[in-house]
């Protein structure tokens, strides 16, 4: 059965699977904030729209690993749609099968989405270990941890494709359904998609430290934003917890002893309660924007610019002729 060929049924079933993470995550946030003390309205202004350019970092790291043969929005769709069903029990999972799924509706390869989304991940990863070596400059640290901290800087070295390859076929050679290292991005891809993760670490470590300055408490953005950073990688690597609740805190509440462990909670439920409105408004609006454009372009008669399931240039739909093309079978073909 070829996943390209249930479009409908693959997105309708990732759009009810998001509508249950979101109904969760709501009734799972109202619990937790009983009680709490919320940061100030501007801290909340600000971290919003921090944390919303955060989410659009991250889906342009995503799209720079498929050439320009497929289409953005479609690409951007698949990331924000199946971020809702993270909010799910063994949330890891559910999302990345419906990230792949929802690509390969897209126009990709399953093989090429499933390694384009370990890749995606990896680089996130890297990222955040990246931001995380300014816990450095952190003096209520022990020194060791401090130490150990700089090696985020050599996090990137980790990125290169030959290692990326070899560990891929490593994989491959112990599960066969793990896809070839042939259909890995460039080295240029991987190298760009690292750059746009690691704005999508800032601004969304940056919307952190935002709204726990607005507890009134002590601690040093710097160190803030840094452990923040450490403690996503961590709650992600966690990966059957529901975007690793309980895991992200537990590690803030032991690098910013600067801050009451109450300051830190209610900083974390305000930045959840950010982050599900964003994953929603980037959800709805990238559909807006895809109908707008599909209008457009019905309007003044342009081919459609979407990919057909093997990668190919879609038909053209205002004159009713279609035109086959010939791509490469594989994005290797692409390397620079």
């Amino acid at each position: 059965m070829r996943l390209a060929d249930h479009r409908r049924t693959i997105r309708l079933v990732v759009f009810v699977l998001g509508i249950v993470g979101l109904i969760i995550a709501v009734r799972r946030g109202l619990d937790e904030s009983r009680g709490q003390v919320l940061p100030d309205p501007p801290a909340l202004i600000v971290a919003g729209a921090l944390t919303l350019a955060s989410i659009a970092l991250a889906a342009r790291a995503w799209t720079e690993l498929f050439d320009r043969r497929h289409d953005r929005r479609a690409l951007a769709g698949s990331l924000y749609a199946s971020q809702l069903t993270k909010y799910l029990p063994a949330g890891g999972f559910v999302q990345a099968a419906s990230q792949v799924s929802m690509t390969v509706t897209a126009g990709a390869r399953v093989g090429q989405a499933a390694t384009a989304a370990a890749v995606w991940a990896f680089t996130t990863v890297v990222a955040g270990c990246t931001l995380a070596a300014g816990l450095v400059f952190a003096a209520s640290l022990p020194p060791w941890l401090r130490a150990l901290s700089l090696g985020g800087l050599l996090a990137p070295l980790l990125l290169h494709r030959r290692a990326l390859a070899f560990a891929l076929h490593a994989a491959h050679r112990l599960i066969r359904r793990v896809p070839d290292p042939d259909v890995l991005p460039t080295q240029r891809r991987i190298l760009v998609c690292f750059a746009w993760s690691l704005g999508n670490a800032i601004t969304g470590s940056a919307a952190y430290a935002v709204l726990l300055s607005g507890q009134e408490t002590e601690a040093n953005p710097v160190t803030v934003a840094s452990a923040f950073a450490l403690s996503w990688v961590v709650g992600f690597l966690v990966f059957p917890l529901p975007s690793g609740i309980g895991v992200r805190e537990a590690v803030l509440v032991a690098l910013v002893p600067g801050a009451s462990s109450a300051a830190l909670l209610a900083a974390s439920l305000a930045l959840r309660s950010l982050v599900l409105a964003s994953e929603l408004v980037a959800t709805v609006g990238n559909q807006v924007l895809a109908r707008r454009e599909r209008r457009g372009a019905s309007a003044s008669g342009a081919p459609d610019a979407a990919t057909t399931p093997d990668g190919t240039a879609g038909s053209q739909r205002a004159t009713g002729t279609v035109r086959a093309q010939n791509v490469p079978s594989s994005p290797a073909s692409d390397a620079r």
